[in-house]
């Protein structure tokens, strides 16, 4: 088998291995009947806040684990960045592949507080977590809020934060 098709062979395991975590992970939370954490959408966590601005930031090496939500792909991927679609699988393996071979371009992220929001580059992200790199490298906008938001942060949480950012401008502390 020559080094293309063992990559190949390779990115087709690593699919069908995340796939079966996957599969698992819903059976757990539905026998514990504990909720599954999915990745925050992006507009309901700026809507939530009060985001005063935004500015570019550049080309940064960012920590994977900080990555918490999604630009309009949250049904995709779960808080894990595990692929929760089989329909994505041959668009994940080629990202695996080009992992192996020709590198990956940058993604492109939000960041509010500590957190990151995915607006390009879903595959490679679940690819490269899968691989366990600890950092990507990303072009990086962030936006401006009074209210800190950490990598633990779930969507029950930003209820608090609403109320809290509303408090903030009331109060113009």
């Amino acid at each position: 088998m020559s080094l293309k098709g063992s990559v190949r062979h390779q990115a087709e395991e690593a699919f069908t291995q995340v796939r079966r975590r996957v599969f698992v992970q819903r059976i757990w939370h539905f026998v514990t009947r504990q909720p599954e954490h999915g990745l925050l959408p992006f507009d309901h966590v700026r809507d939530k806040l009060s985001i005063r601005g935004q500015h570019y930031v550049g080309l940064r090496s960012i920590p994977i684990e900080k990555i918490v939500g999604t630009v309009g792909r949250y049904q995709e991927f779960n808080r894990a960045f595990l692929p929760t679609q089989d329909y994505i699988r041959e668009r994940w393996k080629r990202v695996y592949e080009a992992a192996h071979g020709t590198g990956l371009p940058p993604i492109d992220v939000y960041k509010i507080g500590e957190v990151y929001f995915v607006r390009d580059g879903h595959h490679r992200v679940s690819v490269l977590k899968e691989l366990g790199a600890p950092t990507i490298e990303a072009t990086v906008t962030e936006l401006e809020t009074p209210v800190p938001l950490s990598a633990d942060v779930d969507v029950a949480e930003l209820d608090l934060k609403s109320e809290y950012a509303s408090f903030l401008r009331q109060t113009k502390l």
